[in-house]
């Protein structure tokens, strides 16, 4: 495949146009692949179809994830959460990592207990790594051809970010000596280098008053992962799930930084910067999502979040969602006349119970289940959020505005 070619890596960089009658959405450099359609969420549907199609070989680069420039504009609810503009910079390549003895290059064990990757070991329960990254580097059995940027997959559970030397050696001095980047080991004859971001961060992500915070902390080495999730942050343009706090920002803002919790860290850069980087081709590839700012004293530096994975004794006995043929599924979305009233319907008695918790709605569930039922789409997204009050589960019921989607997730948690 040429090296011009924009199907090397499934980050598609494409580019977006209001019309008259909707949304114009096309590959950058190839605007006979396009979407079209009345809606962002419709236009980008018909784009990625066209991608899939247009690939030379869609395997490769499935799943697509388009990366838009300029960003998609973001939705009036996330607007507030967006200045200063910054954006986190990664990539979806994967870096396999060698597996068993081989990562480390001895014997012993590579992921045992005391794992010389992290410098407490590896943690027993949640299997990532205790402790900081030490100097140790890691071995890339399978590196991906055309890459800027990706994560290593490899036994342990933490997220190591990587990215090219060619990318770094566009940030200047001052920009890179504000990250710690360690060298990873590629096989012999690979003449290619890439460097694993390492924490300590920055900017740690925060919880944000007023919004659901979802994650985990795990009960037996403390670490903790924070995401804020609410169904207004997930509309075209926002995708809003990383907060940092407005008052832990320098002044002057530097235009690079590390932003994450523990070893999963990530670049976060001002998008004026970015704007300037992704101009050269030695950017192409990666991947950028903006990053929520809150104002202190809306701030929640330790939000509640989950303990555990697995349902517990009370979430268990949710129901699975239910189209109106009686089918079970966990996790859906379908047109609403498809949806079971009885999706709505088991709250009531369940929250009585005490197996429930409603903590955020726009309207009551049934008034959602009304809404879902009318003609026309809804004038915004409306839902509604529930707890497990034991475990501290997140679930939702979502009737979106664009597209006008109903869907019921309580069985995981997830969005």
């Amino acid at each position: 495949m040429s090296a011009s070619s924009p199907f090397r890596s499934n980050v598609i960089d494409c580019r977006w146009q209001r019309t008259s009658d909707g949304w114009k959405l096309w590959v950058h450099g190839r605007p006979d692949v396009e979407g079209l359609a009345a809606t962002c969420s419709a236009a980008l549907a018909a784009l990625l179809q066209a991608i899939l199609e247009a690939a030379p070989d869609p395997d490769a680069i499935d799943p697509v994830v388009p990366e838009f420039w300029p960003p998609l504009p973001a939705g009036a609810f996330a607007e507030r959460y967006l200045q200063p503009a910054l954006r986190l910079v990664t990539g979806d390549a994967i870096f396999e990592a060698e597996s068993g003895s081989k990562l480390l290059g001895h014997s012993a064990n590579a992921l045992g207990s005391s794992s010389p990757l992290f410098r407490d070991g590896i943690c027993r329960v949640c299997n990532c790594g205790c402790g900081p990254r030490t100097d140790v580097p890691i071995r890339i059995a399978a590196p991906p051809s055309f890459a800027n940027g990706g994560w290593i997959r490899a036994a342990f559970g933490d997220l190591l970010r990587v990215y090219s030397q060619e990318f770094l050696d566009l940030l200047c001095a001052a920009e890179r000596a504000r990250l710690s980047l360690l060298p990873v080991e590629l096989p012999a004859g690979d003449r290619r280098r890439f460097f694993e971001l390492r924490g300590p961060a920055q900017l740690q992500p925060v919880g944000v008053r007023d919004l659901q915070t979802d994650g985990q902390e795990c009960p037996e080495c403390g670490r903790r992962e924070v995401r804020v999730v609410d169904p207004r942050l997930r509309e075209p343009g926002s995708f809003l799930r990383t907060f940092v706090c407005a008052g832990d920002l320098p002044a002057p803002l530097p235009t690079v930084s590390a932003v994450g919790s523990g070893n999963e860290v990530a670049l976060c850069v001002t998008q004026d910067r970015w704007t300037s980087l992704r101009a050269n081709r030695r950017a192409s590839g990666l991947l950028t999502e903006p990053l929520g700012v809150v104002a202190a004293a809306d701030c929640e530096r330790q939000p509640r979040v989950r303990v555990r994975t697995e349902h517990c004794d009370a979430c268990c006995h949710w129901p699975a969602a239910r189209t109106i043929s009686d089918q079970q599924m966990a996790v859906f979305e379908l047109p609403a006349e498809q949806c079971s009233r009885r999706n709505f319907t088991w709250l009531a008695e369940a929250e009585r119970d005490g197996l429930v918790q409603i903590v955020c709605a726009t309207v009551p569930p049934l008034e959602l289940y009304e809404l879902s039922q009318q003609s026309l789409p809804p004038e915004r997204t409306e839902f509604v959020g529930l707890r497990c009050p034991r475990c501290w589960r997140l679930g939702w019921i979502v009737l979106s505005r664009d597209p006008a989607e109903l869907s019921c997730d309580w069985r995981n948690g997830l969005m």
